[in-house]
C-alpha cells in the first residue's frame, strides 16, 4: 500500500527512548539565596556548600562599575584525576517596581566555540566542568518528566493519593461530599479503582 508522507504520523505512537537531565541531580548556584544571605552586599569572599558533594570558593563583587562573581572549585574526572577551575560569571541588575533591584547571573556557557548563551538567570548548575543556564546544559524539572513514562503518572496519582487519605478528616459536611472526598473520587477514577 502506497502512504503519502504526511499519512505517517496518524498510525505511529510517540516513544521516549530517554529522558532529559533533571536540575535536582546537579550542584546548583542561586543569586536570589545570595542576596537573601548578604553575599551580594558590594564585596565577599568565602566558600558555599551548594550541594551534598559541591563546596565551591566564591568573591562577589557588585559595585556600580564592575559586578561579577568569581567561583573556583575542583572537580574529579572518572579516572581520579582532579582539575583545578576558576571562572568569573558577570551579574546583571535590573530594577524592580516599586524601588531596589534585582540580580541576574549572565550565563557564562560556551557555545561551541563560537558565542557564549547570555541569558539573563537566577541559577546557574554545575555539569562536570562548567556552570551554565538549564537552556544551555538541556536540563529540565523532574515534574516534566512524568508524562515522558506512564510509570511516573501513576505512581505520582499513587503518591497523592496517599497525601489525600492522610489529609481527609471527614467524608461528608451537611450531607455534601466534601472538597478532599471529590479530589479522592476523581484521583480513584484516574486510577481505575472507582466503580
Amino acid at each position: 500500500m502506497f502512504r503519502f508522507a504526511n499519512d505517517f504520523g496518524k498510525d505511529m505512537k510517540r516513544f521516549h527512548y530517554g529522558k532529559k537531565a533533571e536540575v535536582e541531580d546537579y550542584c546548583k548556584l542561586d543569586i536570589r539565596w545570595l542576596n537573601q544571605n548578604g553575599y551580594l552586599r558590594n564585596f565577599y569572599i568565602g566558600h558555599l556548600q551548594i550541594g551534598p558533594n559541591c563546596k565551591v570558593g566564591i568573591e562577589t563583587s557588585v559595585f556600580d562599575d564592575t559586578k561579577y562573581a568569581r567561583i573556583w572549585y575542583d572537580q574529579t574526572d572518572r579516572k581520579g584525576k582532579q582539575r583545578s577551575f576558576n571562572e568569573k560569571i558577570f551579574i546583571e541588575t535590573t530594577p524592580c517596581r516599586f524601588g531596589g533591584e534585582r540580580y541576574w547571573f549572565i550565563c557564562p556557557r560556551d557555545l561551541s566555540g563560537l558565542d557564549f548563551c547570555g541569558r539573563r538567570v537566577a541559577v546557574l548548575y554545575l555539569t562536570d566542568n562548567f556552570f551554565g543556564c538549564r537552556h544551555c546544559l538541556n536540563l529540565t524539572y523532574q515534574s516534566r518528566n512524568y508524562g515522558r513514562n506512564p510509570g511516573y503518572v501513576k505512581v505520582k496519582l499513587l503518591n497523592d493519593l496517599d497525601s489525600l487519605i492522610e489529609k481527609t478528616k471527614r467524608r461528608t459536611y451537611a450531607s455534601k461530599p466534601t472538597k478532599n472526598t471529590q479530589k479522592l473520587k476523581w484521583l480513584l477514577k484516574m486510577l481505575g479503582r472507582w466503580p
